[in-house]
């Protein structure tokens, strides 16, 4: 079984940027450095095990969207789960990550299916100035499209279709919760799939959006889950303990056999609107 990421994630790394101060550059340091660290155990593309990622991109091409030909840009590629499956279709995909590290393992990829039509570009989204618009610009749950501006961005650099999906509610790791509320901090609930419909409708623009829901079943060892949780508390500006880390890690695994599996119920909200 293959790991699906926990999107939500992302999320925290982008918002935790703000929350830990050190400026704008300091935020954007803090967001590159934590998603290189993860980028070794980061879901990859897979041939056999790609049925989530391909499922999605059904759902967005039945609700308008149209890759065939077309020049593409993902937003917040990461590791390329999709920017491989579009480039199929595509005449020209760019991966825009923040991360070297996340688009290096895509690169590796796509060289090893023989997949040339991938430009890569290492950016954070505000900082990214692209020499043309694309035809389609497409953001799979990404931090990205956080605000107005950003939102506006999307469709700044899109000729057809702008295509965004974000949860519609999101839940935080299992002990993170617990974790920061000992510390009096709250997760932060991320809904961004209706922050973005509430923008479209504010501004006038069409769109078509359809809800997603379902179960991920995230496999982890104890040592990679707690991993991930030392780096979600850190991203809160919360100086983990090692302790309280592995004990919360160890309660996912009652047996002691060192993996185990999460499920995490999601609710993901996928929208399609013209850029024109």
């Amino acid at each position: 079984m293959r790991d699906i990421s926990d999107g939500s994630g992302r999320y925290a790394a982008a918002n935790g940027g703000k929350r830990g101060g050190g400026g704008k550059d300091g935020g954007k340091d803090r967001e590159r450095a934590f998603w290189n660290g993860r980028a070794a155990d980061f879901p990859r593309w897979s041939s056999v095990d790609n049925a989530y990622e391909r499922g999605m991109l059904e759902t967005i091409r039945r609700l308008g969207a149209d890759f065939r030909g077309r020049t593409v840009l993902d937003v917040g590629a990461g590791s390329g789960q999709y920017t491989l499956e579009i480039a199929r279709e595509a005449d020209k995909v760019t991966a825009l990550d923040i991360s070297e590290e996340m688009l290096r393992l895509s690169r590796l990829d796509a060289e090893s299916l023989g997949v040339s039509n991938i430009d890569y570009a290492v950016s954070d989204w505000e900082g990214y100035e692209p020499e043309e618009a694309f035809d389609v610009v497409f953001c799979m749950m990404s931090p990205a499209a956080r605000d107005d501006p950003s939102r506006e961005k999307l469709f700044a650099c899109a000729r057809e279709t702008v295509v965004v999906t974000g949860f519609a509610k999101s839940r935080p790791a299992a002990g993170l919760a617990d974790m920061l509320g000992r510390r009096g901090l709250r997760p932060k609930e991320m809904r961004n799939g209706p922050e973005m419909r509430e923008f479209l409708d504010r501004t006038g623009r069409r769109y078509r959006w359809e809800l997603k829901e379902g179960v991920w079943r995230i496999p982890y060892t104890r040592e990679k889950y707690a991993g991930m949780l030392r780096s979600f508390l850190e991203d809160y500006g919360v100086n983990p303990d090692s302790g309280e880390v592995e004990e919360a890690a160890a309660g996912l695994d009652p047996d002691g056999a060192g993996d185990f599996v999460v499920e995490r119920p999601y609710a993901v909200e996928v929208i399609v609107s013209p850029a024109r």
